[in-house]
C-alpha cells in the first residue's frame, strides 16, 4: 500500500504537526510577549527564559514524541533500524507517560491544594501536552506492538540502565540549577520558579512567585519528589515491557 493511502502516515504527520508546532508556538508566543511559563511579577529576562522553558520535562518529552512522529512519518513503510528498535518505542513512550501520570496525580491538584490560579493559556496548554500529546504515542505504541525477543532478564541486565541514563541526566541537571541558584549572589532575588518548574505543592500558603531560597524543607521535598519521578521511569517502562511482550505473544 502507497503511504498516501495510509492513515497511519497522516497519522504520524499530524501528530508531530501538533507537538512540535504547539510547542514552537508556545515558545514563540511567550518570546514576543516576553512572559514567563506562569507569570511571577518578575522582570522577563530572554536568556533566563530559555532555563525556565527547557527545564520543563513535559517540553522536552513532547519534543522528543514529536521528533519520533516526525522521522516516523519520513520513513514510514520504509526499513529503519533506529524506528524498528522496540526498545526505542518503549523508552519514548514511558517518558512520556510519566509526563501524563504526574500532571494529572501530582501537578494539577497541587495548583489547587497550593492556591494557585490557572490563567486560560495554563486549561489549555496543561492538558495539551500532559494529556493529548501523550495520548497519541500511547496509542500509536498500543496498535503498533513489535514482538520483543528478549527475555526480561536479558533486557533488564543489557537495556534498562541506558533507557534510565535520559531521566537521570534530567533530575542531575534540575539539582544542578538548584545548587547554581543557591550560590550564586546575583541570583538570590530571582523567584525559585524560575529555577524550579515544580515547585506548586509544598506549602499551600506560599506564592510562588514569592519564594526566592527555598527552606531545608522544600529541599527535602523536592529530594523525594525527583526520587518518586525516577521510580515512576522504572515501573512505566516496567509495565509497558510486560505489556508489549504479552500483547505480541498472543498474535
Amino acid at each position: 500500500m502507497s503511504k498516501w493511502k495510509d492513515k497511519w502516515f497522516y497519522y504520524k504527520v499530524g501528530s508531530a504537526f501538533l507537538i512540535l508546532g504547539g510547542l514552537f508556538a508556545l515558545y514563540l508566543y511567550h518570546m514576543i510577549a516576553q512572559t514567563w511559563v506562569r507569570e511571577l511579577g518578575y522582570p522577563f529576562s530572554y536568556w533566563m527564559f530559555q532555563g525556565q522553558f527547557f527545564s520543563f520535562f513535559t517540553f522536552q518529552s513532547n519534543f522528543i514524541v514529536g521528533v519520533w512522529f516526525l522521522v516516523a512519518a519520513i520513513y514510514h513503510k520504509q526499513k529503519n533500524h533506529l524506528l524498528d528498535n522496540q526498545k526505542l518505542t518503549l523508552a519514548v513512550t514511558s517518558y512520556i507517560s510519566v509526563t501524563c501520570f504526574v500532571y494529572v496525580v501530582i501537578l494539577f491538584p497541587g495548583f489547587f491544594i497550593s492556591h494557585q490560579t490557572l490563567t486560560t493559556e495554563e486549561w489549555i496548554t496543561g492538558p495539551y501536552f500532559h494529556l493529548l500529546n501523550p495520548a497519541l504515542m500511547i496509542a500509536y505504541s498500543l496498535t503498533h506492538v513489535q514482538a520483543i525477543k528478549l527475555s526480561a532478564k536479558s533486557y533488564y541486565s543489557k537495556y534498562f540502565f541506558f533507557y534510565l541514563i535520559y531521566p537521570l541526566l534530567y533530575i542531575l541537571y534540575l539539582i544542578f540549577r538548584i545548587v547554581l541558584y543557591r550560590n550564586v549572589a546575583i541570583l538570590k532575588d530571582v523567584p525559585f520558579y524560575i529555577v524550579y518548574p515544580y515547585f506548586v505543592v509544598l506549602n499551600p500558603d506560599q506564592d510562588i512567585a514569592k519564594v526566592t531560597v527555598p527552606e531545608t524543607n522544600d529541599l527535602i521535598f523536592i529530594g523525594v519528589f525527583l526520587l518518586v519521578a525516577l521510580i515512576l521511569f522504572a515501573g512505566f517502562n516496567l509495565i509497558y515491557f510486560f505489556s508489549f511482550k504479552k500483547m505480541t505473544q498472543r498474535k
